[in-house]
C-alpha cells in the first residue's frame, strides 16, 4: 500500500476517534438523508476554469429512515479557479444556500445564507492514485431570528482519496473509487455559536466515467455535526448521488 495511502487510513481513523469522544457524553440524533448535486465545469483558458454547483438535500426527521419527507436545503453557487501550476490551484467561490423549515424535533428554522469562499487545492497523481488536500476558508452572511444578517468564518481542510478500478487513465467508461473526509471549524460568532468543532463529513463511494466529458458519484456520506446553541449532535445517514459535466 502506498505512503500516501496509508496516511490517509490514519487520519480517518484519529478523526472518527475524536468525534467519538466527542459524541461520548451528549445526546446524538439520527436523520436519513438523500443528497443531489450537479456540476458544471468549463475551461476558460490555459489557466482558468469556471464552475457552477447546484445542490438539493432531503431528510427524515429524528431516528426516521423517510430520507425524502421534508426539504432541507437548496444551494446554488459559482467559481473561478487558477491553476498557480498544474497541482495547486487557487480559488474564489460565491453562492447562496438557503434552509427550509422543518418543525417537529429537527427543528430546522428558515433562513438564506450567502457564502464567500476561498480555497488552496494540492493534487498528486501516481499510478492509478490521486490524492486531494483542500483548504478553504468560508466568509458567511447569515439572517438570524432578528431577520438581520450577521457575518461568521468558517474554515474547512478535506483530504480525499481516488483509485482507479479500471483503466489507466480517467477515460470514457472507467470506474473509480473514493474515500474522503473533511473537517469543519466554526470561527464564532452569535448565529453559529462559539464551539469550534462544526462538523465531520466522512465519504465512501463510487464514480464512474459515462463519457470523456460526464460523470456519475454515487456515495455513503456519515455527517456528524454539533449544534450551534446545545450540547447535541446529529450524525446522519447520506446517499449522494452527483452528476459531474465538465468541458
Amino acid at each position: 500500500m502506498r505512503l500516501h495511502v496509508k496516511i490517509f487510513l490514519v487520519f480517518l481513523f484519529f478523526l472518527r476517534i475524536q468525534t467519538t469522544i466527542y459524541g461520548q457524553n451528549n445526546k446524538i440524533n439520527y436523520t436519513t438523508q438523500f443528497w443531489t448535486v450537479a456540476t458544471a465545469i468549463g475551461h476558460i483558458n490555459e489557466k482558468f476554469q469556471w464552475q457552477c454547483d447546484l445542490q438539493d438535500y432531503r431528510q427524515s426527521p429524528y431516528e426516521n429512515t423517510a430520507l425524502l419527507k421534508y426539504n432541507q436545503l437548496m444551494s446554488i453557487q459559482g467559481a473561478i479557479h487558477y491553476f498557480l501550476k498544474p497541482n495547486i490551484i487557487l480559488s474564489v467561490y460565491e453562492g447562496l444556500w438557503y434552509c427550509y423549515f422543518i418543525g417537529g424535533d429537527v427543528n430546522q428554522r428558515e433562513f438564506p445564507e450567502y457564502r464567500t469562499s476561498f480555497q488552496v487545492q494540492y493534487n498528486r497523481v501516481s499510478g492509478r492514485d490521486f490524492l486531494i488536500n483542500r483548504i478553504r476558508t468560508e466568509v458567511r452572511e447569515i439572517k438570524d431570528n432578528k431577520g438581520d444578517f450577521e457575518t461568521a468564518l468558517r474554515g474547512r481542510y478535506m483530504l480525499r482519496y481516488q483509485h482507479l478500478l479500471s483503466h489507466e487513465n480517467y477515460d470514457k467508461f472507467s470506474c473509480y473509487s473514493i474515500l474522503s473526509d473533511e473537517l469543519y471549524f466554526n470561527g464564532g460568532s452569535p448565529v453559529t455559536g462559539y464551539k469550534l468543532f462544526d462538523q465531520n463529513r466522512l465519504f465512501i463511494g463510487i464514480g464512474y466515467k459515462c463519457t470523456p466529458n460526464i460523470s456519475i458519484e454515487t456515495v455513503y456520506l456519515n455527517l456528524f455535526v454539533y449544534h450551534s446553541h446545545n450540547t447535541d449532535f446529529d450524525s446522519d445517514n447520506i446517499w449522494q448521488i452527483s452528476l459531474i459535466w465538465e468541458n
